[in-house]
């Protein structure tokens, strides 16, 4: 949103100054900044926990989840998963949920239904979301938990 929204002021306000209306945006973004920040640095910090947490509940429900055709496909489970959270990191900060979807998840999402993985991949993200929100405060769940749901229904549905 925030790249997004100062690309379309630079163009609009191509040779004058931005109204305080234009302006807006940044004011509220910049509010949230050190939030997003901290939200930023705890999942980077966090991921290989997170993930390995995610894992282990996954098997939990289902022993042979990572079990496809016979191949094991857990590599690549983890692999996508930490792509995806580092997405999911990155439009927390920037506060892009739109760049997110438009860029990522509808790539993603052609990828698990040619697949058949869909269903797969929404337990992946809806035990991420129990594995990550006792993790962080109220205010920075309040962030991260709509991009999160955001994943989680693109993704898993």
């Amino acid at each position: 949103m925030v790249l997004s929204q100062l690309d379309r002021l630079s163009r609009e306000c191509d040779g004058r100054y931005a109204t305080k209306v234009e302006l807006i945006f940044l004011k509220d973004y910049l509010r949230s900044a050190s939030i997003r920040l901290t939200i930023y640095q705890k999942l980077q910090n966090t991921d290989k926990d997170i993930v390995s947490q995610v894992e282990a509940k996954m098997l939990s429900i289902n022993p042979n989840f990572f079990r496809q055709g016979g191949v094991d496909i857990t590599p690549k489970w983890r692999a996508d998963t930490f792509r995806v959270l580092r997405y999911i990191s990155t439009a927390v900060l920037i506060n892009d949920p739109q760049r997110l979807h438009d860029r990522v998840l509808t790539w993603f999402e052609v990828i698990l239904s040619s697949l058949n993985a869909k269903e797969s991949t929404g337990v992946t993200y809806k035990v991420m979301q129990e594995v990550i929100k006792p993790q962080f405060t109220v205010e920075e769940q309040n962030l991260l938990m709509p991009i999160l749901e955001l994943v989680c229904t693109k993704l898993g549905s």
